[in-house]
Order: C-alpha cells, then structure tokens, then sequence
C-alpha cells in the first residue's frame, strides 16, 4: 500500500479528510489519528463514499476503543435512519434504509465456526449490502475486504484508525 502513503491528523478531521480522500481507492495505508468521534465519523463518512456493494469491513481494536461508533458513522454516512446499537448480545443487527443495506455483526460472543454456521451469518453477505464485523472470527472471506484497526490515541479520548485492505489472516 506505499502507493497510497500515509495521512496522519492529530485533531479532528473534518474537511481535511475529506479532501484527501474524495478519490475512490485512496483508504488502504491511511494511518487517522483524532478524537475518537470526530475521527470515526470522518473515516466512516471517506469509507462509505468507496462502497459499492458486496464489501466486508472488519474492525479490530480493543473493548470500547470505538468500533461501534465508526459503525453509526458509516451508517449515517449511507443514509441509515435507522438507530444504530451495538450487535453484542443480539449478534447482528441488520439496518435496510440507507442507500445500501447495512449488516453489522459482533462476533464477540460466538465460540465455533459452528455456531457461525447455526446463525446462518454468511447468508447475510451479498452485492447489496456492507457487513460491518466486529470481532471477526470466520476463516475465509471473498471480495472487496477492509481492515480497520482502532487503538488508543495519546489520551483516553483520542484514538488510532489505520486502514488497510485485505483481510489481515491472509496478510501473515
């Protein structure tokens, strides 16, 4: 991803993410440090613009480090009216009123491919709809694949987003 270099920003984003990244397939290698609302929103709102259809975004970062927040910001970013809540103890929530379905799945709780399979989670997966995992824990995914990592920031409420493509079991 050198090709794509790297964005850091240490205060909240606003029009210079947006300006940076209005071209489609400028994410990959993008490093977006800012509070952690402020800089879910703005890379939620960059991410959505690249979507399609079809794609799987996978979020990594520690309990609370803000993988739900990016998700109500990719949400509202595709036009979701719709209240979006964490899928922890529901599993997957499921949101149709944006411009593409929204499919957002914490894995969290899942212990086996089998239950995986029992949920019939994969069955959500189609060119219609983006599927937001948290958590994840499938072996194998196919098409267009993000990764976001979420860490901690310099300080409690700031945090780290760094974008790369591909899913990250098939990178090591």
């Amino acid at each position: 991803f050198a090709a794509f270099g790297i964005l850091c920003f240490a205060a909240p984003l606003g029009r210079a993410l947006t300006r940076g990244l209005r071209k489609k397939n400028t994410l990959p290698g993008k490093i977006l440090r800012s509070l952690l609302s402020a800089a879910a929103f703005s890379l939620a709102a960059a991410v959505a613009g690249e979507l399609d259809g079809g794609e799987v975004i996978l979020l990594d970062g520690d309990l609370g480090a803000g993988k739900t927040t990016f998700t109500k910001g990719l949400a509202k970013a595709l036009g979701v009216t719709e209240e979006v809540t964490s899928p922890t103890f529901a599993i997957m929530n499921v949101y149709e009123s944006g411009r593409l379905r929204l499919n957002h799945i914490d894995m969290y709780r899942i212990q086996s491919e089998d239950e995986i399979a029992e949920l019939g989670i994969e069955d959500s997966f189609d060119p219609d709809s983006v599927t937001v995992i948290e958590w994840n824990k499938l072996r194998h995914l196919d098409g267009k694949i993000y990764h976001i990592q979420v860490s901690a920031g310099d300080d409690e409420n700031s945090r780290v987003f760094t974008v790369s493509e591909g899913d990250p079991k098939d990178i090591a």
